[in-house]
């Protein structure tokens, strides 16, 4: 029997009943109710006849249609799955417009560039990077930002918590913190793994009161008073403040 010949694009136009209707070896089109109109590709694979979608009519004149459906079938005489290969491509493309995660150390970077014109302590603005440079990110600093866990965290801190628990705990409110931004931002979600009240580290670690050694520092010299208050003026820190209400307050 011969081979039907193929529509022309004057045929195609012609075409206004709702329904499939051939127009070229493999490539049909397709009608609906409201009058749109669109290319679809058949093909069999393992003895069932599949149906491919190539686009709008409007979008995709008849020649490109028929020369796509032209290569798709070479395609199937290869033994290549149409569908198959086309979600393949299609989910690659959704993992390269996936915004890159970044890492602990960028969002520690980040965070300190946003936070640090409300620090008015200079000291304070020097320990947060120092603190993350030198105790974090040998860990967790090149480790994606939403990857970051308990474990990770109990690795930052373990070897500290005993040893300078008054340095264990800034660390462990600095990479909450970071952590807190970046779930803010998008870059992660659920708990955060840093957290100490209603998180998993008081189950891991014991408390840093129970651990740390109170040292009380020397009492100053009555003599010496005005000038300890002149040096707390210029500090201007919240604990500044604190000492110079109970120094004036004392009796």
């Amino acid at each position: 029997m011969a081979q039907a010949r193929a529509l022309t694009a004057t045929q195609v136009n012609a075409l206004t009943k709702e329904g499939v209707h051939w127009v070229a070896p493999s490539l049909y089109m397709q009608v609906r109710d409201h009058g749109t109109r669109s290319w679809l590709f058949r093909y069999s694979r393992n003895g069932t006849n599949q149906w491919m979608g190539l686009g709008s009519t409007e979008e995709k004149p008849l020649s490109d249609a028929r020369d796509e459906a032209a290569m798709l079938r070479v395609k199937v005489k290869r033994g290549e799955d149409p569908i198959a290969s086309k979600r393949e491509v299609q989910a690659q493309r959704k993992i390269e417009m996936k915004p890159k995660v970044p890492t602990f150390a960028e969002c520690a970077e980040k965070y300190i560039a946003s936070h640090k014109s409300g620090w008015k302590n200079e000291k304070h603005a020097q320990q947060w990077p120092s603190t993350i440079e030198m105790y974090v990110n040998p860990f967790i600093g090149k480790l994606p930002v939403d990857q970051v866990t308990v474990e990770d965290v109990l690795k930052v801190l373990k070897p500290v918590w005993t040893s300078k628990p008054e340095t264990a705990s800034r660390v462990r409110g600095r990479i909450e913190q970071v952590l807190g931004w970046a779930a803010a931002m998008g870059y992660r979600a659920g708990d955060n793994p840093a957290q100490w009240k209603g998180g998993a580290l008081p189950h891991l670690l014991p408390a840093i009161g129970k651990i740390a050694k109170v040292e009380h520092r020397k009492a100053v010299p009555y003599q010496d008073v005005p000038k300890l208050m002149s040096e707390l003026r210029k500090n201007g820190s919240v604990s500044a403040k604190s000492l110079m209400f109970t120094i004036l307050w004392a009796t």
